[in-house]
């Protein structure tokens, strides 16, 4: 029989093959609307899995045939079915570790505190109704970065909030902190930038790369119950939300032992591919080390990821490298981490058989200006480059030499609700240059979309990623994605980032069987894409294990024997 109607731009209606007749399927689903993503845009009714693998797609009279023995059989009664969605940049238990932590330093309106004394406010109150025992970890993050330059916003307010705690404030963006005495006595700017007062005293303020350092410092001194307790939660959440795949690249070497010990209990659905920051030396040489002796107790589940490398910094606290001075702060243009010669070293390094490429985050025109520059010098160098919030005309302009390179491009949308705070340190001029999504994508780039929650990101909820990634949150929508390309930069293009492209992302026989279940199809939300967010996911499989379910009204029945099948 023909399938259905009429396929959205980029899609094709097609019946694949199914298995040989040999083959038998223990889960089926049939009757839906099945959204492949393969390179050909395909359409089909049913998939059938066996084991961790898709053995079959094409029509449901074809598919359910293939049943075997106790197999369960899955009626979708219509429903869209799309591979597992893939966040290829996101720090699940440090972001649950965080959020349960501490108070949120967020106004009402969601935007960042910029007074100290409304932080030390909020967070005394905190204190008060938590009663923290002495000794546990408070952290709280949402403050404007910029408070970085105000007089006094340093280890004196930390120790006046927190006097029996240690204590770490964080910025919205997480790269300003500030602790108080207390943690600074465990050590913890040792090896670190951190600022010192006219005595050489530290002032407890730290900035950009820094940052991200303490953080992993922090997060490592964490017992194993608290880090084992925010990963299983994550997970929980994280399935829920449809999700089968992460990258994590600012991971610790008790992250590995955390995820085999959840992993040899069977509570780990969500395959996480772990990378360290390529300025922790210790956790890049351990992670290299694991890779290298094939330490992983299931490779499929768990797995080493590329090193994140910081170009320069982040747009909000004027971190970010620009050819220009920020428009509210004329003194700086914020300055690469790394200098241009040792960037061109870098993309050089990734082009050879050894490596698996690298990731680095290029914010600032001047950052983006020079890894395009050293990728047109070495063309066959694999690179992943995170942000490119801000590029100048020139630039945009070699975008179509840029996509003959090994370059693959990874946003973050969740950037969207924060552009005023973006549009007050570019000025408009720049700012009609910031974060190009649909130019990308023009150009013949690949560009998946993450959140990196919780950096910035107040949520990791990928429909409302989705949503923003074609919506831009209202700002110069024609720089948004269509549906299938916001659909494609979650599911096939993000398993390209992590490179993961031959084993999931898409709908195709042999790969693993990581699915979703939407109550409606999102193509059918191009005309009204702000209702792209309240689409709700009834089902996640991840290989080939059913992880979540929420099916009122669908049935479940046993194939072939008639017996209800279980998950597996």
């Amino acid at each position: 029989m023909a399938l259905a109607a009429t396929a959205a731009p980029g899609i094709t209606l097609a019946a694949p093959a199914p298995a040989p007749a040999t083959s038998k399927a223990d889960l089926v689903l049939y009757n839906g609307h099945v959204l492949t993503m393969d390179a050909q845009g395909t359409v089909a009714e049913a998939v059938a899995v066996a084991g961790d693998r898709i053995i079959a797609i094409g029509r449901t009279a074809d598919l359910k045939a293939l049943a075997g023995p106790g197999a369960r059989a899955i009626d979708l009664e219509g429903r869209t079915l799309l591979p597992g969605l893939i966040d290829s940049r996101i720090h699940g238990a440090l972001g649950v570790w965080e959020a349960s932590t501490g108070a949120s330093l967020l106004e009402a309106d969601g935007s960042p505190m910029s007074r100290p004394e409304s932080i030390e406010t909020r967070l005394t109150q905190w204190i008060a109704e938590h009663k923290p025992a002495a000794g546990d970890w408070i952290v709280a993050a949402g403050f404007n970065p910029k408070l970085a330059i105000s007089r006094g916003f340093d280890r004196t307010l930390a120790d006046r909030i927190a006097p029996d705690n240690p204590l770490l404030m964080l910025s919205l963006d997480h790269r300003v902190a500030v602790v108080n005495g207390m943690a600074i006595d465990l050590g913890l700017l040792k090896g670190l930038d951190a600022k010192n007062d006219a005595q050489g005293a530290p002032t407890g303020l730290l900035r950009e790369g820094s940052v991200l350092l303490l953080l992993n410092k922090v997060w490592a001194l964490q017992p194993e119950t608290a880090r084992r307790d925010a990963m299983q939660r994550f997970e929980e959440t994280a399935v829920r939300f449809g999700i089968t795949t992460v990258g994590s690249p600012m991971m610790v070497p008790a992250d590995l032992l955390t995820a085999e010990s959840l992993i040899s209990e069977g509570r780990m659905p969500v395959r996480l591919v772990a990378g360290a920051l390529a300025a922790n030396t210790d956790a890049r040489a351990a992670f290299d080390d694991y890779r290298a002796a094939g330490k992983s107790p299931n490779a499929d589940r768990l797995s080493i990821g590329r090193s994140l490398y910081q170009l320069d910094g982040t747009v909000l606290g004027w971190g970010a490298a620009q050819f220009q001075a920020y428009k509210d702060s004329g003194w700086t243009s914020g300055q690469l981490a790394m200098p241009p010669d040792a960037i061109d070293r870098l993309v050089r390094g990734a082009t050879t058989a050894q490596t698996s490429g690298v990731t680095v985050d290029a914010t600032g025109n001047l950052a983006v200006h020079v890894l395009f520059d050293a990728l047109e010098k070495d063309p066959a160098a694999q690179i992943r480059a995170d942000g490119l919030q801000v590029m100048t005309p020139g630039d945009r302009e070699r975008l179509p030499r840029i996509a003959k390179t090994g370059l693959i491009v990874s946003l973050q949308p969740t950037r969207f609700p924060f552009r005023l705070f973006l549009q007050a340190s570019l000025g408009e001029e720049q700012m009609a240059q910031a974060l190009p999504y649909r130019a990308l994508i023009d150009a013949g780039l690949p560009v998946a979309i993450n959140s990196d929650w919780p950096m910035v990101a107040q949520t990791f909820k990928p429909v409302q990623l989705i949503e923003w990634s074609v919506t831009r949150a209202g700002w110069r929508a024609e720089e948004g994605l269509t549906v299938p390309q916001a659909l494609r930069a979650y599911t096939s293009d993000a398993a390209r980032a992590l490179g993961l492209q031959d084993v999931i992302g898409s709908i195709e026989v042999g790969k693993k069987a990581d699915l979703v279940v939407f109550d409606r199809d999102p193509l059918e939300l191009a005309a009204t894409p702000d209702q792209l967010s309240e689409l709700a996911v009834r089902l996640t499989i991840a290989g080939g294990s059913i992880e979540f379910e929420d099916r009122p009204s669908a049935r479940a029945t046993a194939a072939a024997s008639g017996t209800a099948g279980k998950s597996r």
